[in-house]
Formats: structure tokens, sequence, C-alpha cells
């Protein structure tokens, strides 16, 4: 899927022990509510990522509320 896109997963964003920890909030697609429902963060893709490993840093933007 390389491409010049940006990608957004929803995720859940958690604080333990002092560092920040976010895991996906499972299916993605833009009809399903509650993975959207259940998030308190997206998760920022660059389009040429195809994978994440545990455990690797990335960027979130929060979601107010």
């Amino acid at each position: 899927r390389p491409d010049s896109k940006t990608y957004f997963l929803r995720g859940l964003l958690e604080k333990k022990d002092g560092s920040f920890y976010v895991k996906s909030r499972g299916t993605q697609g833009s009809h399903i509510l509650r993975s959207f429902a259940l998030s308190n963060c997206l998760i920022i893709v660059p389009g040429y990522v195809t994978h994440i490993p545990e455990g690797s840093r990335v960027n979130v933007h929060l979601i107010p509320g």
C-alpha cells in the first residue's frame, strides 16, 4: 500500500509508569463507529509505512473529550 497519503488509525492512548502507550482500536472502516467511540486519539501513519512493529514510536492526534 505504499503511497503519499497519510492514514489515521483509531487508537487508545494510555500512560503507564511515566510512559505513553497506544493501541489500535480494532476495525478501522469509516462505517465502524464502535472503534471510534472507544478511541481517545488518532495514530498518524504516513502512506509509505506498511507495518508498525510493536514498541515503535508513533505520532498521535488527541481527540478532545
